[in-house]
């Protein structure tokens, strides 16, 4: 993997190496515990990013069909 810059080099290998670690932990644990890490970081995701139309004051209007 080259990037053409050498200082980019250490976080290359870093990203990596924690890759690695992480395709072993998750190699090595159950799939029940597996399962319910996804479940618990895809759900922080979510709420991390979603987006609400109370955030931009718009509304559907009422009749439309759309979510309140």
């Amino acid at each position: 993997m080259s990037t053409g810059r050498e200082e980019d080099r250490p976080a290359y290998l870093a990203a990596d190496l924690l890759l690695r670690a992480g395709r072993l932990l998750s190699r090595a644990l159950p799939g029940r515990i597996k399962r319910g890490i996804e479940d618990r970081f895809f759900y922080a995701v979510f709420n991390v990013t979603r987006v609400t139309n109370d955030n931009y004051g718009w509304r559907p209007p009422e009749g439309s069909g759309g979510p309140p």
